[in-house]
């Protein structure tokens, strides 16, 4: 099940880039549940790569979690107190 919602997402992110016309670009960085909300200099470093407060998204894939929604909340509180804008934090 989990190798077909992999394969799905895979098509589905092809095909955004494929109809915008632009190459992809960024930073995938991968965390683990490790991350303390009171590390500034990790959370500095996510945000600075993904072009500053102002303009960072993110996307939560929380795969390894067994409470997944729970874990995205948790981590989505953390980057809006480092101002992210809740609107720009996808669940994925």
């Amino acid at each position: 099940m989990k190798l077909r919602q992999l394969r799905v997402l895979f098509l589905l992110l092809s095909s955004l880039t494929a109809f915008s016309g632009e190459k992809p670009g960024g930073s995938l960085i991968i965390t683990g549940g490790g991350l303390e909300p009171d590390n500034r200099e990790i959370f500095g470093e996510l945000i600075r790569r993904a072009g500053g407060a102002g303009r960072a998204t993110f996307a939560v894939i929380p795969a390894a979690s067994g409470v997944p929604v729970q874990s995205y909340s948790y981590f989505r509180s953390e980057l809006v107190s480092y101002g992210i804008h809740p609107d720009r934090i996808h669940l994925i």
